[in-house]
């Protein structure tokens, strides 16, 4: 059977090993599979083309669906998967090949989509021979890193290169955090801290990520020290007090305690 699907030697001699009916039902077999080693995630400005595996499929039907992540992201708060939901949608793009091939055989087709010229989540869907199948395609990605500030949560969003995006923005519980002038996200500490799904945005683009969403942790010490030789001769002395002030190990203003 591998030897028939693969066009090795002479198909009449591998089909003597097979019942009639085992050798009917391989060539009436329809496959639309994509490659195990296609990518899932593609850096932008990179071509995209995806390998796909072809029998008794003599024409193929190829829609490429852009998801609106934004909108998807904050509704379901969890990733695009390969189970997303088409109905009602219209495909961002729709071409009609021919691929025609030997029905015994069994072709691996590179499929070019110069229609996925943008950063963004792509559904493409491929149809023929009464089957489909899916591929899911991630086009760029944002993440973040965060420290603790005496004012808050302070993220910065970094883009597929690593560089800092200047317009960013995050949406987190409901609510949107635009960036700065430096493109720090400020958010304010948590009442219910815990890890938190989270979108970053670079305009129109969007990634999903969990962010761990710190509370108000403070620490209040001291450093002190009595000189005990100065207590018998006078029953009182001077205490020298060193208070230290911290949110999440950074020192504060001590003077914020009676604020």
């Amino acid at each position: 059977e591998s030897k028939i699907l693969h066009g090795i030697g002479k198909p009449e001699e591998w089909a003597s090993k097979l019942t009639p009916a085992a050798y009917r039902a391989l060539l009436d077999r329809v496959e639309l599979d994509f490659a195990l080693q296609n990518p899932s995630y593609v850096k932008p400005g990179q071509p995209v083309e995806l390998k796909v595996d072809l029998k008794r499929v003599d024409s193929l039907l190829v829609k490429v669906f852009e998801i609106q992540t934004f909108n998807y992201y904050t509704t379901h708060r969890q990733p695009v998967d390969q189970a997303v939901d088409l109905d009602g949608l219209t495909a961002t793009h729709e071409r009609t090949l021919k691929t025609a091939a030997d029905p015994a055989r069994r072709v691996r087709h590179t499929l070019a989509l110069p229609e996925i010229t943008r950063r963004g989540v792509y559904v493409v869907e491929l149809i023929g021979g009464g089957v489909s199948s899916r591929a899911l395609l991630n086009v760029g990605h944002l993440e973040s890193v965060s420290l603790p500030t005496p004012v808050g949560q302070a993220l910065l969003v970094l883009n597929d290169a690593g560089e800092t995006v200047k317009n960013a923005a995050v949406w987190i519980e409901g609510r949107e955090f635009a960036a700065d002038a430096n493109g720090l996200v400020l958010l304010p500490f948590s009442e219910n801290p815990g890890v938190r799904f989270a979108v970053l945005r670079d305009g129109d683009f969007c990634s999903p990520e969990q962010i761990r969403h710190l509370g108000e942790q403070y620490a209040f010490s001291a450093g002190i020290h009595l000189d005990p030789q100065a207590l018998p001769r006078r029953n009182t002395a001077a205490m020298i007090l060193r208070p230290d002030f911290r949110i999440h190990g950074i020192p504060l203003d001590p003077a914020q305690l009676g604020a």
